[in-house]
């Protein structure tokens, strides 16, 4: 739907006029004496809105749909829009005006109309919709039919829908023939309206169980609104609640301020953006939308929890209503959801990744020639032992230096090396701020622990600088399992001893789940720790191909350190598949 250039785009739209919904309104502060507030609405919103006021008319209009009555629609509103003073006089002067078109229409008749006229006439509103309905989702509910039924009871379905097809030629109903047919004999009228009255309601429950479960879940709940109002099962079901809500809450239930209190908060409309608004506006709009959703599921909660007494004073359809609420709210979040996402790059790799994607060892390998009257950077298959290796024999030991050719290797690959005085030389690599990979050389052994957070991490770069240096520590250190899951309170200043209990409940986010350590920390705790050990069956593995008969103690480190360099380049493309060398 097009408007002129100043119909400019709106963030939502206003309430539905002649209707008391909840649907979000745009704020008032677009508005100005001058004019300008058509430009901050947006086209989204009048677009709703022509919906809406189509429907109404279409529902004036027996056998009318709301599709052949958009044109009439856009030409009802962009002529309120153009008329009105401010946004509030458009909402104001639309809900009028479409309550006196209601109020006054009447519906027109054929020249000469007769008996039959008025009967087909009485067919095409009492019907017609649902008629329309049938034939539109027919060919999703026939392959439905067939898929959970079989193909018999799929072609029993497909006749009957034909019939409401000729049903519809009949009526006008159908986009061929939008012309019902008036000449039809009286005998041939009487059988239509009998098979219309008799089928037709039986035919769309089937094709709505079938083909729209959205709707067939709306009307399961209108009716179980209905059997849950009155009778013996009323009264149990507000009992079992009741006492149920005791149990759990430890606190009475009073569904009668429950229900009001719940309305009032789902009726509030929602300040929308603006088409100048900002990220924070539109996350603040589905917050609102969020508010609305708990409201309307305390409301439902408080309307089985009634008695028949209480029941008998909401009116019909409110569960279809909050229902309504709670799609509309989703659909908004959903959207503020996508677009944030659009907009925010996602991390190259997260926590899960390190349980998730698995180190895989090469089918075959092949190592450099290092022996003399070799050609330099040749390649020479070599026999694998098949074996392991629990550490290294002289890479990286206590007494021996770094290969020179190593180091610009860490380096490229992002490799801290760590050289204490013993025998606890370690390299340490970050992927981002998900997790971090220490790889010991004595034993061979791989850690994989979840990063900390930035204080904390700030206040262990502290104690690191306040005390020994790595080289002059005896032995590596070994984190715990827990570490950057949860994290001991840091206190150091006053603005920390505020802080202290943010750090106390520091939330994870895994698999889409949010939780502090208490609740899924030990979960993943596990994972890290069976990457841990699988990470350190491939590191093993790799050391232990080494050949045990090479010729002196230099050749060894040379193909030790090979071994090291192939489980780094391993690392880093299962981790950070489009991983850069660091030059």
């Amino acid at each position: 739907i097009h408007y002129p250039p100043a119909a400019s785009t709106m963030s939502s739209s206003p309430v539905p006029p002649g209707s008391t919904s909840s649907s979000p309104v745009p704020s008032s502060s677009n508005s100005n004496s001058n004019g300008d507030w058509r430009v901050a609405v947006q086209q989204a919103a009048r677009n709703k809105q022509v919906r809406e006021i189509a429907s109404v008319l279409a529902s004036l209009e027996p056998g009318a749909s709301a599709t052949s009555k958009l044109r009439l629609a856009m030409q009802f509103e962009d002529t309120v829009f153009k008329g009105a003073d401010s946004l509030e006089d458009y909402q104001k002067k639309l809900t009028k005006r479409l309550k006196k078109l209601k109020k006054n229409y009447v519906p027109t008749q054929p020249a000469g109309a007769t008996e039959k006229t008025r009967v087909i006439e009485q067919l095409r509103s009492q019907h017609g919709d649902a008629i329309r309905y049938v034939i539109k989702h027919s060919k999703r509910a026939v392959k439905e039919m067939t898929i959970k039924h079989g193909e018999e009871k799929g072609r029993q379905l497909e006749q009957h829908l034909e019939a409401a097809k000729n049903w519809a030629t009949a009526l006008g109903l159908s986009e061929r023939h939008p012309k019902p047919d008036y000449n039809m004999p009286e005998d041939q009228l009487e059988r239509l309206k009998s098979n219309v009255e008799r089928r037709l309601e039986n035919l769309r429950a089937h094709v709505v169980k079938l083909a729209d479960p959205d709707r067939f879940f709306v009307e399961t709940l209108d009716k179980a609104e209905q059997d849950t109002k009155t009778g013996a099962g009323c009264e149990l079901l507000s009992q079992e609640i009741r006492r149920r809500y005791l149990q759990y809450i430890k606190s009475e239930l009073d569904p009668d301020s429950m229900m009001t209190a719940a309305l009032e908060q789902t009726s509030r409309p929602v300040q929308m953006p603006t088409r100048s608004a900002t990220n924070k506006q539109e996350e603040l709009a589905a917050l609102q939308y969020l508010e609305k959703m708990r409201s309307a599921s305390s409301a439902f909660l408080a309307f089985m929890a009634m008695d028949e007494q209480a029941k008998a004073s909401v009116p019909n359809g409110t569960l279809k209503k909050l229902h309504g609420i709670v799609t509309e709210g989703t659909d908004y979040v959903v959207d503020v959801i996508k677009a944030h996402r659009k907009r925010t790059k996602a991390p190259d790799v997260t926590l899960p990744d390190a349980w998730m994607k698995q180190l895989e060892l090469p089918s075959s390998t092949t190592t450099e020639a290092s022996t003399s009257g070799s050609e330099p950077g040749a390649k020479r298959p070599r026999t694998t032992s098949g074996g392991i290796s629990l550490q290294t024999r002289i890479l990286l030991r206590a007494g021996r230096k770094t290969p020179p050719i190593l180091v610009p290797e860490f380096k490229r690959k992002g490799a801290r090396l760590v050289r204490p005085a013993g025998d606890g030389a370690h390299l340490i690599l970050n992927f981002d701020h998900a997790f971090t990979m220490t790889i010991y050389m004595a034993p061979l052994l791989v850690e994989i622990r979840a990063c900390q957070s930035s204080k904390q991490e700030r206040q262990s770069n502290e104690n690191d600088s306040d005390n020994t240096l790595p080289t002059q520590v005896a032995c590596a250190r070994w984190t715990p399992l827990q570490h950057g899951l949860i994290e001991e309170p840091l206190i150091t200043t006053a603005q920390d001893s505020n802080d202290q209990h943010t750090d106390e409940n520091k939330l994870l986010t895994v698999w889409n789940v949010k939780g502090d350590y208490e609740t899924i920390g030990f979960v993943v705790q596990e994972r890290l720790r069976d990457a841990s050990a699988h990470a350190t069956h491939v590191l093993r593995s790799y050391f232990g191909n080494v050949p045990t008969t090479a010729a002196n103690d230099f050749e060894l480190e040379i193909l030790e350190g090979q071994a090291l360099r192939n489980f780094l380049q391993l690392v880093r493309q299962t981790y950070t598949p489009n991983w850069k060398d660091i030059i």
